[in-house]
């Protein structure tokens, strides 16, 4: 009952119903306080002229005034608020130029409007390239994603992209949920606010994308040129995986026989056919913001060998993989990609750089092949392999024939591993006696 009591309270006017303005300067004719910020700790009551000085550092606070029977949500923009970006010091700009007069600003609470002014006099001076800080830089400088490069009317604070992606990681929330979860912090009546659900869902990309740049390490080389990024470079390394030079000691490679395995990499390649992806937009339109630098094989280069190697014939002689290479090709009209095929380390179960390619029909042995090779650019080369595979007794014949129609980038690299194959025991009881006798 209490409790109750307290949110009642809390929901009016409650304790706080003096007759004028608590903070208003001696100066300043009293004024009937009306207005209360419900993300500051003080909720007490202020006048209209106190509540935008109290927030001229915190604009995405959400404002309510009373109307005489309840709260109702106000807009600081509506009180009058004005944003001056560029002076953090909070001093005047001598050269104040107006912003778009219908910004938005999506934060962690909701949607805001908000009025501002760029910054055009000389406190302005870029650290960039620029002699001046253009408009974006200025709002990324406030800790607000900018929606476009030029003449943005929309941003994203930072603090709400980096909440979207703790609770995406967690959770496994969608941005769509997410941003219909805003839209009622904002208003939970009905009336209808501006869509701005596709400029989130691409500065979402972006703020992710930046974010693997900076622990890549791209943001300390000094000249900040995303270009110069290299293939896997962002993709995180499995710590625990043989790395001469890193964690084995110097004589690894005499290693006698009863323990060589220690230094031996075990990797583990399979095919997931739920992750596909239908004919909805094509790479012209909707490109990769990091070709080739993770976890996927870049895509050109990937494609083109797929096309090339279409026509290859594919031979089962095991009796159930038939019937399992049916399954995987027979629903794929309608799809781009009818599901994804990766290589990771076995031991620890680590996806490794650039060993995550599409499917276009069924697990063939052409994506297989490239996939593989790709990973291998980042295994020391003198390192014994042993390649873990559930149709392995299939995929290794022949294999040093197909390997050697690979591009040059790779071909020479394999050729000079060992390596061994086996049959995972999930999969190996499906397959003759004879394989399960040589792959076990």
């Amino acid at each position: 009952d209490d409790y109750l009591a307290i949110q009642m309270i809390l929901k009016g006017r409650g304790d706080h119903i003096p007759s004028t303005c608590p903070t208003c300067p001696p100066d300043r004719s009293p004024v009937e306080p009306t207005f209360r910020c419900i993300n500051c700790f003080h909720t007490g009551l202020t006048c209209q002229d106190c509540c935008v000085e109290n927030h001229q550092a915190n604009p995405l606070h959400r404002v309510q005034s009373w109307n005489g029977s309840y709260f109702e949500r106000v807009s600081l923009k509506r009180l009058g608020l004005v944003v001056q970006l560029g002076h953090f010091d909070g001093s005047t700009c001598s050269n104040p130029l107006s912003g778009p007069s219908k910004m938005l600003v999506i934060h962690t609470n909701g949607l805001h409007r908000i009025r501002l002014n760029y910054c055009g006099c000389r406190s302005s001076i870029s650290t960039l390239n620029h002699c001046q800080h253009q408009k974006w830089e200025q709002l990324m400088r406030s800790r607000w994603f900018p929606g476009t490069h030029h003449r943005p009317k929309t941003a994203c604070s930072f603090q709400m992209l980096e909440q979207f992606h703790m609770l995406t990681l967690s959770g496994k929330i969608t941005c769509f949920d997410y941003y219909k979860a805003l839209e009622r912090l904002t208003d939970n009546t009905g009336q209808k606010l501006p869509n701005r659900y596709p400029t989130v869902l691409r500065l979402v990309r972006q703020w992710r994308n930046l974010r693997m740049l900076r622990r890549g390490g791209r943001g300390n080389d000094g000249d900040w040129d995303i270009s110069k990024t290299q293939a896997g470079e962002l993709a995180v390394t499995c710590i625990a995986c043989p790395q001469p030079g890193i964690n084995l000691p110097s004589d690894w490679h005499e290693a006698p026989a009863e323990i060589e395995f220690l230094y031996k990499m075990f990797l583990a390649f399979d095919a997931c056919f739920r992750l596909k992806c239908k004919k909805i937009s094509s790479w012209t339109r909707d490109p990769s913001l990091q070709d080739g630098w993770a976890y996927f094989v870049e895509n050109g280069p990937y494609l083109d060998w797929c096309r090339k190697m279409a026509e290859q014939k594919e031979m089962s002689t095991c009796t159930g993989l038939a019937t399992l290479d049916h399954a995987n090709t027979k629903f794929h009209d309608g799809y781009d990609e009818t599901g994804k095929g990766c290589g990771l380390c076995a031991r620890h179960e680590i996806i490794l750089k650039n060993a995550m390619g599409a499917l276009q029909v069924g697990e063939r042995y052409a994506n297989i092949d490239f996939i593989k090779a790709s990973l291998l650019q980042h295994i020391h080369k003198h390192l014994a392999l042993l390649v873990s595979y559930d149709i392995v007794c299939q995929w290794s014949k022949k294999v040093i024939n197909r390997l050697k129609k690979l591009p040059p980038l790779f071909r020479l690299d394999l050729t000079l591993r060992a390596i061994s194959f086996v049959i995972p025991k999930l999969h190996i009881l499906g397959h003759l006696i004879s394989c399960q006798e040589k792959f076990s």
